[in-house]
């Protein structure tokens, strides 16, 4: 199993390559991440150092903001846990349940953006809403609005894949939804979005391969990303809608796009 954003991996001696892996040469995971986001780094909340209490409901206080923007708990709150399929502390998202950053979470003018999750779904997999930019009607209702999870694909069986996109007000939203994902598995999940670009680009690496791209990507939204409407984790608009139901031990947002290569390095720490 792969584990990326500084899992659990045991010493180098028990892993199976035998190889220093990016962690290992950086020092730690937070240095990597750091050299790797530097002044644009938004938020970053690692659940692997948490402030809360085993089986306890996060407060406000008790989520561990490393750097950037602090989120606060939604109308219900998540739960720290000790992940099974993460080998780490995490956050679980039950319906309901989330994490919100209020209006004017980005910059101005920004047009692109790189969204980086940790995550597992022990239960069945069908639509999973990881971070959402967007209104009750979800990202693609607003323009510039933004999502990262995995949603059932109907050109693969309503098989669950990795999930992407930019919306439009409704009418032209850009999505990447390709490649299937694992239940009860570890995800180490790489968006980029680049609103400047036409058409929109939309990249997903996953435990640091770069996916093949797919999805409607050929649209033009011409769009600075949201800012009037508030950014939600675990759940759609603070709601019932696409929920996790699931767990985070690691969530990044860098205000730049990362390259591939930074992409598969930071999934691969």
């Amino acid at each position: 199993m792969k584990n990326g954003f500084g899992g659990k991996q045991g010493s180098l001696a028990s892993r199976s390559q035998g190889k220093q892996n990016i962690v290992d040469r950086a020092g730690t995971k937070h240095s990597l991440i750091r050299a790797i986001a530097g002044i644009d780094l938004l938020t970053w909340i690692d659940a692997t150092k948490t402030f809360n209490t085993l089986d306890g409901d996060l407060t406000d206080a008790t989520i561990n903001t490393v750097d950037g923007t602090e989120s606060t708990v939604g109308s219900n709150a998540p739960t720290t846990i000790f992940s099974t399929p993460l080998n780490t502390t995490a956050y679980s998202f039950s319906t309901n349940q989330t994490l919100e950053w209020a209006t004017n979470f980005f910059p101005e003018n920004q047009t692109d953006a790189t969204i980086a999750t940790r995550f597992a779904i022990p239960g069945t997999l069908t639509d999973h809403i990881i971070f959402e930019l967007g209104n009750a009607s979800g990202y693609a209702a607003v323009n510039g609005g933004l999502v990262q999870g995995v949603l059932r694909n109907g050109d693969d069986g309503n098989n669950t894949n990795f999930w992407s996109g930019i919306g439009d007000g409704g009418s032209a939203d850009t999505f990447f939804l390709g490649t299937r994902v694992t239940q009860n598995a570890t995800n180490s999940m790489v968006s980029t979005y680049n609103t400047a670009a036409n058409p929109d680009a939309v990249t997903v690496t996953n435990d640091g391969e770069n996916l093949t791209q797919a999805g409607q990507l050929d649209k033009n939204t011409t769009h600075d990303i949201l800012r009037s409407n508030k950014s939600y984790l675990g759940a759609r608009n603070d709601g019932a809608s696409a929920p996790l139901n699931g767990h985070v031990s690691d969530f990044i947002i860098i205000t730049r796009l990362l390259t591939a290569g930074e992409t598969s390095r930071l999934s691969l720490a």
